[in-house]
């Protein structure tokens, strides 16, 4: 793991705990893929980490080992079930969506399921038109329900906030919100549900295809063609 590489993993667990401290994330861990049976447990761990966390500046070693005490922390209070759960989510699908591009897929395949970039015409890929279906039956699946998936953001954004979630946002510019990085970790966590089930109908060379299509397309949509990889899950 190379300097860049460790400093991403550092950011991630950061980000992870600032979302199991909150309060008003919860509701929204099961659709991020993570399920958890003692969540109280595990809030006090992640509240223990961010409190700490803001002493340490950004000695990159120190936090290293805070991360490894707070899943240590975990793994005692809240158990293995939960310790496992946390650290194969955080380590392998909390990382993936923004690693592997899912947000061009999702823009790509959302607007060839007219679901997204309604008033943009479609030139479907060079597969065969129950492929096509198959795709996008897929992706309606996953992604049918964006608008109502966007109002449960902003109504969490609008409940009142308990005295750490004040504190906690309060702490940082409008910039961020850890809602809109809960919205993206659904959005990826999604994606990869759709993808896994892409690979199974596809062959390699209509993987092939669908690549090329997505490449040609992508500068429609505001892509950079050079983003666009066959994304590896």
């Amino acid at each position: 793991m190379n300097r860049h590489q460790a400093q991403e993993e550092i950011l991630n667990w950061e980000m992870i705990f600032d979302i199991l401290s909150l309060d008003y994330t919860g509701l929204f861990l099961s659709k991020m893929g993570l399920y958890l049976s003692d969540t109280k447990a595990v809030q006090v761990s992640a509240r223990w980490f961010v409190e700490q966390c803001r002493l340490l500046s950004n000695d990159e070693s120190a936090k290293r080992l805070l991360i490894e005490k707070t899943l240590a922390n975990i793994a005692q209070e809240a158990g293995e079930f939960e310790f496992q759960s946390i650290y194969q989510w955080g380590s392998k699908i909390f990382p993936l969506g923004k690693k592997e591009g899912f947000f061009y897929w999702i823009t790509l395949l959302t607007w060839l399921s007219k679901i997204a970039n309604k008033h943009l015409s479609i030139t479907y890929p060079s597969l065969s038109p129950d492929k096509i279906q198959s795709i996008i039956e897929i992706i309606n699946k996953n992604f049918n329900d964006l608008d109502m998936l966007d109002e449960q953001i902003q109504e969490a954004k609008r409940s009142p906030q308990s005295d750490w979630d004040r504190t906690f946002c309060n702490s940082f510019t409008e910039d961020y919100s850890p809602l809109l990085t809960v919205s993206n970790i659904i959005h990826d966590y999604r994606f990869l549900q759709a993808w896994s089930e892409i690979k199974i109908l596809l062959t390699g060379e209509e993987l092939g295809t669908l690549l090329l299509w997505a490449k040609e397309q992508a500068s429609s949509l505001y892509i950079d063609p050079e983003l666009i990889n066959l994304p590896v899950t």
